[in-house]
């Protein structure tokens, strides 16, 4: 018997290089729903999401400074909208 595993939303901070990238796959597969901030610009932001695309990924990118508390408080009205 094969235990269900709950599809949840993940949000990725990093998640459009390296290591967060990584992460952010591995979600995706596992049939998450998967977030991504980014602090690159929107431009590159689109790129990568068309590059993710290409290859069966779907994510959806939120700007943020996740050193600035009122940046992080207008992602989390933009996620929760």
């Amino acid at each position: 018997m094969t235990a269900s595993i709950p599809q949840r939303t993940a949000l990725v901070t990093g998640g459009m290089g390296g290591l967060g990238e990584a992460i952010a796959r591995n979600l995706h597969d596992a049939g998450h729903t998967v977030l991504v901030t980014h602090s690159r610009s929107d431009e590159a932001a689109s790129t990568w999401l068309r590059k993710e695309a290409d290859a069966g990924y779907t994510f959806a990118t939120y700007d943020v400074d996740v050193a600035d508390w009122a940046s992080c408080q207008r992602m989390a009205e933009r996620i929760t909208a």
